[in-house]
């Protein structure tokens, strides 16, 4: 009985390490290979597919399953102006692909009844093969009225509508 209680403490106390140690060596390895690999130096990469960079301004503001790089006006200087270019998520799915979502802030804004405001956005996502650079997109419309699934033109197309050049 003795031996018993002893085996569950132990296999208790491992659990509890696995726990508390796997997911946080697997952020820093998710914020490692997306800060390093993936970064501001694989720009030249997202100019060969045609997809935004991450501007020399921005910094990382979250780190969960992937990297979300941002405005760094975000904090104490307050939102830069809509409609704009607001952030670039990078999540590793696995080594042999990656998904950035871009995502656009439009100048609209509505107040639903509830009193949550509601800004037009589009989040365009690319998937790709960072050894081939071989690359699928599809977009996003969220509106006041709904949200739906539009193609990379689509969405391109009201950025320009918006003023904004893509990419």
């Amino acid at each position: 009985m003795k031996y018993l209680v002893t085996c569950l403490l132990v296999l208790f106390i491992i659990i509890v390490l696995f726990c508390c140690i796997v997911p946080s060596t697997y952020s820093s390895i998710v914020y490692r290979n997306a800060e390093t690999e993936y970064g501001k130096n694989f720009n030249s990469q997202r100019v060969q597919m045609g997809i935004p960079i991450i501007p020399e301004s921005w910094e990382i503001h979250s780190v969960n399953s992937g990297i979300t790089w941002g405005y760094e006006q975000f904090s104490e200087l307050g939102d830069p102006p809509y409609p704009r270019y607001s952030q670039k998520q990078i999540v590793i799915v696995d080594e042999n692909t990656i998904r950035e979502t871009d995502r656009y802030d439009g100048s609209r804004e509505e107040v639903r009844s509830d009193g949550d405001r509601i800004r037009d956005e589009i989040d365009i996502t690319c998937v790709y093969s960072p050894i081939d650079l071989k690359i699928e997109c599809n977009a996003y419309y969220s509106t006041f009225e709904g949200s739906s699934d539009i193609s990379r033109e689509e969405a391109i197309e009201i950025l320009r509508e918006w003023g904004i050049k893509y990419p």
